[in-house]
């Protein structure tokens, strides 16, 4: 957190990892853990660490300001479009624009709810989270991306399907 805090903007996303495993852990157990609450103050206090002080907290909020539909930030600067406001979806441009990304969530989507009950709350309160953030902004997709990816493939059975469909088995010719 030390090092996020310094270096980017977003860093706030670790304090809600940290609230959405905090929101797991007591639903399940109905407490929270010494340790759990250690950790989690100290990632809070890393965050103060930085030249701003405690009003780091307050640049997210700026920034959200700054950025509502109507800014002339939005309306121009790619970026901070959603992704799916400046895709077109005509048939002779597929997969020449952000289709990729549709398609991510396509097949994210189909695992996940084909196995609903395997995952955890804390990893379905990171996909709609961090599903949020890439949908409000296109250069937040990465962010989306890195928090999913290990949440869909924990399951064996996905990795298990991955290997047998995309990985050719030893045979003979």
């Amino acid at each position: 957190m030390l090092l996020w805090v310094n270096s980017h903007s977003l860093f706030i996303l670790g304090i809600v990892v940290v609230g959405c495993y905090a929101i797991s852990i007591y639903t399940g157990k109905k407490s929270l853990r010494k340790n759990f609450f250690f950790f989690s103050f100290l990632a809070f206090l890393c965050c103060l660490i930085n030249p701003y002080g405690w009003h780091c907290f307050t640049l997210l909020f700026e920034q959200l300001e700054a950025l509502q539909n109507g800014s002339v930030f939005k309306e121009n600067i790619r970026e901070f479009q959603s992704p799916f406001a400046i895709t077109s979806y005509e048939m002779n441009t597929v997969f020449k624009e952000w289709h990729f990304f549709d398609l991510f969530i396509l097949i994210t989507g189909i695992i996940l709810i084909l196995n609903f009950r395997k995952y955890n709350i804390h990893e379905w309160l990171i996909v709609i989270a961090f599903f949020y953030f890439a949908y409000s902004a296109t250069k937040n997709i990465g962010y989306f991306v890195f928090a999913v990816i290990p949440i869909v493939v924990r399951n064996e059975r996905v990795i298990t399907q991955i290997k047998e469909n995309c990985f050719l088995k030893n045979t003979q010719l």
